[in-house]
């Protein structure tokens, strides 16, 4: 997961929806993650500010004209890393999977490798910014649709367990809260009232399970990985 602090940043936080990309290579590229964050919230009907707080912080780092998610972002066990290219990022991404290191984040949203990479066709489609911001809104909506809310929705993104999810919050509130022009950074994801779970897909997982969101059914394995 990203290391960034917004926390330091927010007075910077300058974002560009399609047809505003600044013309910077770097600026360029950080686009590219913006572009597929919006069709990803038409397509899938998650709300496009919970997608790009989401995916800033993820794989967010301070660019020339602010905060900005990173396609070329991965992060190996809690280091975390921000390529020039895609080429560079595939080049040690498939280095790694070739020895064997399959613990690896990837993309606009930092998906794992070693829970979601049957899910793509090639390292190449998973770190692809639409194919990741695709798969990241499906699956918000599906957790949506599990916890009754958007707030427990975005926690469970990162980990079902307690100290977890509040210690991700703690990091995207306050970037969502900028988005919404709000400076308190305590601000609830919406104002929706929770409904029962009458559908419980997905449940916690153990103090020995090497993630902390698994399935009920099937085998038991983590969604998402937490370093």
């Amino acid at each position: 997961m990203s290391r960034y602090n917004f926390a330091t940043a927010f007075p910077l936080l300058v974002v560009c929806w399609p047809g505003f990309a600044p013309s910077a290579q770097g600026a360029g590229y950080a686009q590219q993650c913006l572009d597929a964050i919006h069709s990803a919230a038409q397509s899938s009907g998650v709300p496009r500010e919970i997608l790009l707080a989401v995916a800033m912080t993820e794989s967010g780092r301070q660019g020339a004209n602010g905060p900005e998610p990173w396609p070329w972002a991965l992060n190996q066990a809690g280091d975390s890393m921000w390529f020039d290219s895609q080429y560079k990022a595939l080049e040690w991404l498939d280095a790694a999977i070739a020895r064997g290191v399959t613990n690896v984040d990837i993309g606009c949203f930092q998906l794992n490798w070693r829970w979601h990479g049957e899910a793509f066709a090639s390292t190449a489609a998973m770190i692809d910014p639409q194919q990741n911001a695709d798969y990241a809104a499906g699956f918000l909506s599906r957790l949506r649709d599990q916890t009754g809310s958007w707030d427990k929705a975005v926690a469970g993104y990162h980990s079902f367990k307690p100290e977890l999810a509040e210690r991700y919050m703690n990091r995207f509130r306050p970037i969502y809260a900028s988005l919404q022009g709000q400076s308190n950074d305590a601000v609830p994801v919406s104002a929706e009232p929770e409904r029962e779970n009458n559908y419980p897909l997905l449940q916690m997982g153990n103090a020995q399970s090497a993630g902390s969101l698994v399935t009920v059914s099937g085998s038991a394995r983590p969604l998402f990985d937490t370093p």
